[in-house]
């Protein structure tokens, strides 16, 4: 792969992002905030000890809120003894990974530095033949992804204090607890949000390639999709006046030309394959935590709506306020899955298609080195396929979400047939001196 330096093109305003650094800035700093990442200030600057500094604090300072929240129960009802000790489950667990995930988040700092550095050597190498990196037009997407990630994090706080209004008797004390479940719960889903982001910026790079590829094929490959198609086409066009290899009907004068750019396209694609596993490797331990961690809640929150259901006890108005709560929550989580493994099907499948585009390539059996170029470049992608994982235990792809429902339904059977002897393990944690003070719900 190429490493020339090419000046990027002059700005027309001072805030456009000019690399792809700048085009990460909202989520970096939503990452810093959160102490997911190494504070830098100015950027480029890292501050790991005062980003320990200020994790740990935040970490003591969560630690009291929790004790807090333990030792003065000021519940104004009644809970199901069940549902309070799956909210407890849940919370715990949730715990546990926010604190490791921040930790292995600011031990990974340099890898981080690292693929940033692999992107931008990326887009100089496109840039070479003319594929302009748009980082105003990723920043922006970058934007609307943080917002809507965002909002959905609002919308889940906005109900569950609704739900602490009606359930704790002060205010203060319903915010507080809201603080206490709600801190680890935004956290951890930032490793799905970061990992998504820092693999949908390499399958940017494989669609840019592929398009160029196309670019120097006469009969372009129409056979694809027609979505693919003008996904491919639009990239040429908005670089149709700097395209530095064009296809030629007198093919011998281009012919120099495009077995450079499939040598060039055949490096590039090695690197940025292996740019994507060291994203997976990084983050392979804290999303196999969540995804582990995700399993908990959708499952648990499933079986608290089953139980207030069937709670008698709980008016109309609770009920609807633990629907909709619950309800968010659990399709907020499953939406966030999905936009993962979407996005790591998505990006593994632009990796494979850099092969088809290229047999669309016209070479005559002279052209012996073009077929050579074009023969390895296919057998490095049939032999090295790229995919995710999560440390290895499953792979990111749709079987994963299908074996996800499959698991969680089978959970909330085994559940809801032990209900009896949980509630009664429950209430006597609750209520250790006096075990029968709960009722079991209708089944």
């Amino acid at each position: 792969m190429y490493s020339g330096k090419v000046s990027p093109p002059a700005s027309t305003s001072k805030k456009a992002p000019i690399s792809f650094r700048d085009t990460c800035l909202p989520i970096l700093w939503l990452n810093r905030i959160l102490s997911m990442v190494v504070i830098e200030v100015p950027e480029g600057r890292p501050w790991l000890t005062l980003s320990i500094i200020y994790a740990t604090a935040k970490w003591v300072g969560y630690g009291y809120l929790l004790w807090y929240t333990v030792k003065n129960d000021e519940s104004r009802i009644n809970s199901i003894p069940i549902m309070a000790a799956v909210f407890q489950v849940i919370l715990y667990v949730n715990v546990v990974i926010a604190v490791l995930s921040t930790y292995l988040g600011l031990a990974n700092y340099k890898k981080y530095e690292l693929y940033f550095k692999k992107i931008e050597l990326a887009d100089e190498t496109l840039e070479i033949f003319g594929i302009d990196p748009e980082y105003s037009s990723g920043f922006k997407d970058y934007m609307k992804i943080t917002a809507i990630w965002s909002l959905g994090g609002a919308l889940v706080c906005a109900t569950d204090f609704a739900i602490a209004c009606y359930t704790f008797s002060s205010v203060p004390y319903a915010i507080i607890r809201i603080l206490v479940f709600e801190i680890p719960m935004v956290l951890n889903p930032m490793v799905e949000l970061n990992f998504s982001l820092m693999i949908n910026a390499i399958g940017t790079r494989f669609e840019r390639l592929n398009a160029l590829i196309q670019s120097v094929a006469v009969t372009p490959l129409q056979s694809m999709n027609s979505r693919n198609f003008d996904k491919y086409q639009n990239i040429l066009n908005r670089n149709q006046s700097k395209i530095a290899v064009k296809p030629n009907y007198y093919y011998y004068k281009n012919r120099n030309n495009i077995e450079l750019l499939l040598r060039t396209a055949r490096q590039l694609h090695l690197d940025l394959c292996a740019t994507a596993r060291e994203v997976n490797d990084v983050c392979s331990r804290q999303m196999s935590m969540q995804m582990a961690a995700k399993f908990l809640l959708i499952t648990g929150f499933a079986y608290c709506l089953y139980l207030i259901y069937n709670d008698p006890n709980i008016p109309l108005s609770g009920k609807l306020q633990h629907y909709v709560s619950l309800g968010a929550w659990i399709v907020i989580n499953i939406a966030r899955m999905i936009f993962v493994v979407r996005t790591s099907v998505n990006v593994t499948s632009e990796a494979q298609k850099t092969s088809q585009i290229a047999h669309e390539i016209q070479v005559s059996k002279s052209q012996s080195n073009l077929i050579d170029e074009i023969h390895q470049l296919s057998l490095q992608i049939m032999q090295h396929p790229l995919f995710f994982t999560a440390s290895g235990l499953l792979v990111l792809d749709f079987g994963y979400v299908r074996g996800f429902v499959g698991s969680v339904t089978t959970y909330l059977m085994i559940l809801i047939q032990n209900q009896s002897d949980m509630l009664k393990a429950a209430t006597t944690l609750a209520n250790p001196n006096n075990d029968t003070s709960a009722t079991t719900p209708s089944p």
